[in-house]
């Protein structure tokens, strides 16, 4: 221990673990739990023309939807910013853990880019064919994956930027211009 580090009682000992296992879930359980929805989905090899069907008839919604999406976490993260000087901001950037946030902030936008992405490439590939034929069971997978990955992601960011703006003392920094 270095001399500007202060001792660690005995219940915070304990309880540290406890609290880097927590973050360990908090960072990859979106990815986790859509890796393990696409192998499901893989795994049940939904018939193709299902597959086909589902997708076709929900494939414009998922673009307009996850791009809105995408929209609401990049504004989720312009206000993070905003409460830069706010009491609970603060302490999180004391503790280390703002950039997690702002690194959950991007994993959710990446994650509903993603989801654009695919829906707009499955668009496209059902424009030129009739059937996913022996790729039904990897695009249902992969399919599965993105939208309980970026729903998860987005869940996330919503759950904790709600518990930051419950913290008491969020007032609006000393050197705001607000009026």
């Amino acid at each position: 221990m270095s001399a500007e580090t202060p001792p660690v009682s005995k219940p915070l000992a304990k309880a540290l673990p406890q609290a880097r296992a927590r973050a360990r879930f908090e960072r990859w359980y979106p990815w986790g739990i859509g890796l393990l929805a696409a192998i499901l989905v893989a795994w049940w090899n939904p018939p193709a023309k299902m597959v086909y069907d589902a997708l076709k008839g929900c494939l414009g919604s998922a673009v307009d939807a996850a791009a809105i999406l995408a929209g609401f976490q990049g504004t989720a993260l312009a206000l993070l910013f905003t409460l830069i000087g706010s009491a609970p901001v603060k302490a999180l950037r004391r503790r280390g853990l703002f950039s997690e946030l702002v690194r959950y902030h991007w994993h959710a936008i990446l994650a509903m880019l993603i989801a654009v992405g695919g829906a707009m490439g499955l668009l496209a590939l059902q424009g030129i064919v009739t059937d996913f034929g022996a790729w039904s069971r990897w695009i249902a997978g992969g399919s599965a994956f993105v939208v309980v990955a970026a729903s998860l992601a987005a869940y996330r960011v919503t759950r904790l930027m709600v518990m930051i703006l419950m913290l008491p003392n969020l007032e609006a920094p000393e050197n705001s211009h607000a009026t």
